[in-house]
């Protein structure tokens, strides 16, 4: 480095640091003929040619087992590096995301907005429902549902409101882009009925009771609330525990939509009610 850079002697620079000519100039002992691990290299050399995707592991197992040449591996590991023998590794392949739809920068307001659940429980074990969305691009809160359970028609209403609170038109593609994070993972029925039957009937056997729902959904691959939403509402079904069974759960969502397409028919013809008043009461003033 002194002499290259500095262009100083090479008897000035070994001075400096402190090092004899001679060391300096003496040739590492693989860059000399007498070197003893040249047939080694040698050696290593032919298998790399022979097999270039095999590391130096398979390498010395080829000198140990085949050749019958006892070496280190470290030494072989050592031998292999010097010789620039390393195998490249593969890059790894990108995979390509779940979506192939580009993703919407929010560079407005109302152009980019983010709808998640959250679960948490109470003191007394109790699940607690949290439906929020904000907008990317000002962070403002645009929703927030609190509840024990969170219905598909409730959910619906409030979007509708913040809709209509924000002056967004849902249909418009160039506007109101929301992107949903976090969906649900879908279970085919077969597997659903399945799992509710064998949780159903190891829960009535006072032996099994005892951990059967996570017991059995680790068995299956599925998320032990996702079963226990299932027993529970079966157990309503059947009559064991009381609630809302699948039947009256399917009416009252048939009324809710009933109910809000009355509404909204009800404050369309609001809106063409004012329209065409405003617009009489124009042609009376000329």
């Amino acid at each position: 480095m002194l002499t290259d850079t500095l262009q100083m002697s090479e008897r000035f620079a070994c001075k400096v640091v402190g090092l004899s000519r001679s060391v300096y100039r003496r040739l590492p002992l693989a860059q000399t003929p007498g070197d003893p691990d040249a047939d080694l290299r040698a050696e290593l050399r032919r298998y790399s040619r022979k097999h270039p995707r095999h590391g130096f592991r398979r390498a010395w197992a080829w000198l140990r087992y085949d050749q019958g040449i006892e070496v280190n591996k470290k030494k072989v590991h050592r031998l292999w590096k010097e010789e620039g023998l390393q195998v490249r590794r593969a890059p790894r392949r990108k995979r390509a995301g779940q979506s192939s739809v580009p993703i919407v920068d929010a560079d407005a307001p109302n152009v980019v907005w983010a709808l998640d659940f959250q679960f948490d429980s109470t003191v007394d074990g109790k699940t607690v429902k949290i439906a929020s969305m904000v907008d990317e691009h000002t962070r403002m809160s645009l929703l927030n549902i609190v509840d024990r359970s969170i219905t598909a028609g409730r959910l619906i209403e409030g979007l509708e409101k913040a809709f209509v609170a924000y002056r967004v038109c849902w249909r418009v593609s160039s506007h109101g882009r929301m992107r949903s994070m976090g969906a649900p993972r879908k279970y085919p029925e077969e597997l659903k009925e399945r799992a509710t039957r064998l949780a159903v009937e190891a829960r009535r056997d006072p032996g099994s009771k005892t951990g059967a729902i996570k017991r059995i959904a680790e068995q299956l691959g599925i998320h032990p609330e996702a079963l226990r939403t299932w027993v529970r509402q079966a157990e309503i079904d059947g009559g064991v525990r009381p609630g809302t069974t699948t039947d009256e759960a399917k009416r009252i969502a048939e009324l809710e939509r009933e109910n809000r397409e009355l509404r909204r028919a009800n404050e369309i013809l609001k809106t063409a009610s004012a329209f065409f008043a405003a617009a009489e009461l124009d042609r009376k003033l000329k």
